[in-house]
């Protein structure tokens, strides 16, 4: 990347944050659309979604997550980390088919990381989700998943 467009995705950024402090959506989603038409390394999509995620616009992060997701669809952490932003959004129907896609490309290991990520919590008695991710079998457990704790945050995300 030439150092003129580094310096002008550094401008946008700040703009955005600007926008987002104002609370000017127009000009806000604008800019975001024309940033996400850009074409921009995938890295930088995901330093945007970071700093939309510190700007708590989870309705934003989605698809920056979309727009990384087609530069790199294998990368399962994102996968993840959309579906969680889906829960968020109560897209559940959107977000079950990504967790379909992530487990179909991670199998069992990213099952276990399912069962234990809380932000899936509200999930677990979907019979779609339990589908994906079949419960570990009951030893006197109150809920039908193991849980851990989340580290603070988002999600998992650490940029």
């Amino acid at each position: 990347m030439r150092g003129g467009q580094s310096a002008d995705i550094n401008t946008a950024f700040e703009l955005l944050q600007l926008y987002n402090a104002l609370q000017e959506q127009g000009p806000l989603t604008q800019l975001l659309g024309d940033i996400l038409r850009s074409n921009l390394p995938p890295e930088l999509h995901l330093q945007l979604a970071q700093m939309l995620v510190q700007m708590r616009r989870f309705d934003l992060v989605e698809p920056v997550f979309a727009k990384y997701l087609e530069a790199k669809p294998d990368d399962l952490r994102i996968q993840i980390e959309l579906a969680a932003v889906r829960v968020e959004l109560k897209r559940i129907d959107p977000a079950i088919a990504t967790l379909k896609v992530a487990v179909e490309k991670g199998g069992e290991a990213i099952r276990a990381v399912l069962r234990k990520d809380p932000r899936f919590q509200a999930l677990y008695n979907d019979a779609r989700f339990q589908a994906i991710v079949p419960p570990l079998p009951s030893t006197n457990r109150r809920l039908p998943f193991d849980t851990a704790p989340q580290p603070s945050g988002f999600g998992g995300l650490s940029f």
